[in-house]
């Protein structure tokens, strides 16, 4: 019977994560494009689109690096299906439904409760962080599926040398797949291993094959960090410049009554610098961004929901006592990947902890998971009248949460959130694509960031991209990216009078809305959420 629930979650979570695939999220992603087109890429010509070799990172539109694995992952999903935004997504979608079985075999090693499990599993089918991610072509949805399958295989490993190889392997291509893997994996492996030689009684000796396999995958990293030059991407993303905590530091010391000595000793670089981490790790742990509104930026989150369910926060802390109480050794596991996995998030700047902390999202699932399970235990013990009164409340209760949420992100998001994620820049590089054999011409305002969007849409051959992006055109002295009539690049009002003073005859020039507020446009690109405001607009030049 258990078995036949646990079938059942499944198909609710592959549901959840591939109806609709394609238009939702509505647009397509700056990010999916390039990782997209970096498959179709390497298919073609075993290059990515800005002529990197095969390896283990790859550059992206902005001048940064990004880890490959995912779009090499991706080459037989696009051989099969052709180059679209479904075909990018899809192997997420997958990776996704995956997890939801991982989590549910690893609750049942950790707690040995099937009920627990179950809910373990169904939680993480309907959870808004997790299907946020699951339905985009981009590294958290296969970051989390190896680090879930790394951490089953060694608490699974026992005596066995083959299964803790597989581990190492599984972390080890959660490293080279996500970066935030970079950062969590050689934080969370030492606990596991202390977990296993305090708790399971494991020699160190016996973990020798799996040190061995982990130790490959760092040198692989290291490789990438400090050969290929990864690590300055990660210098960017850090916390701030020694410029910025010097201006604060200053302006600390100028707002006090404070003796210079006293002032110095509370004001430093050492005081501000931490006072921004500690600010920034807690701010995930708020019971507000768990359970109510989530995350504000729309990129990186759904929005109007937590990132978890309100019906979770009860059982939340129920959870919490269940498992220290009766399952101490897993309840601390738990807790310290909880902790360790919020540090990738808060050492670094920018509000982007949902992908920059996506590893926390596990053990908070389990606690409320355990919670549930306990709910509904003390539940079936009650006299019947009490008992069934009980039961309908609480399905009631969780299916009108998991129903809001459904609805919110099917029907709701792709309007709200649809220049977050970029639909009208899509239907506008849609628009120019479909008219662009009525002129000589496409001028489109936009960077690299455009033109690999526009591949995607238009199947553009991999050599034809590359070969632009490795040769801007110039026209009337500004850079251009040209694909074909398509020219790509930088159109400013200021420098330009009116479209029909700069550009040729038998032109359509496709730019942002505020652009041009004099002329009149020939189409207009509005935002769903928004209908009055117009975001892109295209002139023609006859």
């Amino acid at each position: 019977m258990r078995n036949i629930v646990l079938v059942c979650i499944l198909i609710l979570a592959a549901g959840v994560r591939l109806i609709g695939l394609s238009g939702n999220p509505p647009g397509i992603h700056s990010d999916e494009a390039d990782i997209g087109y970096a498959a179709q890429s390497v298919m073609e010509t075993g290059r990515s689109q800005y002529g990197d070799g095969l390896g283990l990172v790859f550059h992206e539109f902005n001048g940064g690096l990004f880890p490959p694995i995912y779009s090499y992952v991706l080459v037989p999903f696009l051989w099969a299906g052709g180059l679209s935004i479904g075909s990018i997504r899809l192997p997420s979608a997958i990776f996704g439904v995956l997890s939801v079985a991982l989590l549910y075999f690893l609750m049942r090693t950790l707690c040995r409760r099937q009920g627990a499990a179950l809910w373990a599993a169904f939680l993480l089918a309907v959870n808004p962080w997790h299907l946020y991610y699951s339905r985009q072509g981009r590294f958290e949805s296969i970051g989390i599926f190896f680090v879930l399958l790394g951490a089953l295989l060694f608490l699974a490993m026992g005596k066995r040398k083959g299964i803790g190889i597989m581990s190492a392997i599984s972390f080890g291509i959660a490293i080279l797949a996500n970066d935030a893997a970079k950062l969590f994996v050689p934080m969370f492996v030492p606990v596991l291993i202390w977990y296993h030689i305090v708790f399971k009684r494991t020699r160190l000796a016996s973990l020798i094959p799996f040190f061995s396999v982990l130790l490959f995958f760092g040198v692989l990293m290291f490789g990438v960090l400090f050969v290929r030059g990864q690590i300055k991407d990660f210098s960017r993303a850090g916390k701030a410049t020694s410029a910025e905590i010097a201006a604060q530091v200053d302006a600390e010391r100028r707002h006090t009554l404070a003796p210079l000595w006293l002032s110095r000793v509370v004001h430093n670089k050492a005081t501000v610098l931490a006072k921004r981490y500690l600010v920034d790790y807690t701010k995930n742990f708020s019971l507000n961004w768990f359970f109510v509104e989530g995350h504000w930026n729309l990129q990186e989150s759904m929005g109007r929901h937590g990132q978890y369910l309100l019906f979770e926060l009860p059982v939340f802390f129920l959870g919490l006592f269940v498992i220290f109480h009766s399952f101490t050794r897993a309840g601390v596991l738990l807790f310290l990947w909880m902790l360790l996995a919020n540090i990738p998030g808060a050492i670094t700047q920018g509000d982007y902890y949902p992908y920059r902390s996506i590893f926390m999202l596990i053990p908070p699932l389990a606690f409320s998971a355990m919670g549930m399970d306990a709910w509904w235990a003390w539940v079936r013990r009650r006299p019947i009248r009490i008992r069934y009164l009980l039961m309908v409340g609480s399905t009631l209760a969780i299916t009108t949460f998991v129903g809001s949420f459904l609805v919110t992100h099917f029907f709701d998001y792709p309007v709200y959130a649809s220049e977050w994620r970029y639909k009208e820049r899509t239907d506008m590089l849609r628009y120019a694509l479909s008219v662009r054999n009525n002129y000589d011409s496409v001028f489109i305002s936009g960077s690299p960031e455009f033109a690999v969007v526009a591949a995607v849409l238009d199947h553009t051959p991999a050599a034809v991209f590359q070969e632009a992006f490795r040769r801007p055109v110039s026209y009337k002295g500004k850079a251009f990216m040209q694909l074909g009539i398509l020219w790509f690049g930088s159109i400013m009002e200021k420098d330009i009078v009116s479209p029909k003073s700069y550009f040729p005859r038998r032109s359509l020039i496709m730019v942002e809305g505020n652009t041009f507020a004099s002329e009149l446009p020939i189409a207009e690109f509005r935002a769903a959420s928004e209908p009055l405001r117009v975001v892109y607009k295209a002139f023609e030049v006859r």
